[in-house]
């Protein structure tokens, strides 16, 4: 029983190493390339103490009504299919809950499935 335990343990172990091995023997796709030569020569600089502190508060309403704002007119930027128009018309209706979502998505480090997707149109 002890040898069946360590050998599905090995194995279990084993498995992280071999999908690192194999993902980093997929060839770069041409979009991939493209990215890694437009992006190799850039000189980012690396954000002050302050601009870091900056970044890293939550977001205020007002933030995102300038985002609201930013949005192409008849377009929707999610799978809801809401327009900016919905958005703007309904914005202190819905202010609080985006401000939570967004907030509570920036704390844990990941937004929702839903909030990831995007609809290009």
């Amino acid at each position: 029983m002890l040898f069946v335990f360590r050998y599905f343990h090995n194995v279990k172990l084993g498995i992280p190493i071999k999908y690192r091995k194999y993902i980093a023997s997929i060839p770069l796709s041409e979009q991939e390339k493209s990215f890694n030569n437009f992006t190799e020569d850039l000189e980012l600089s690396k954000p002050t103490k302050e601009e870091q502190e900056l970044l890293e508060q939550d977001l205020s309403v007002e933030e995102i009504k300038n985002v609201v704002h930013s949005f192409e007119q008849n377009k929707t930027p999610g799978e809801d299919r809401f327009t900016k128009e919905f958005y703007e018309t309904f914005f202190d209706l819905l202010q609080q809950d985006l401000f939570n979502s967004y907030n509570d998505a920036f704390q844990k480090g990941s937004f929702l499935l839903s909030q990831r997707r995007g609809v290009i149109s």
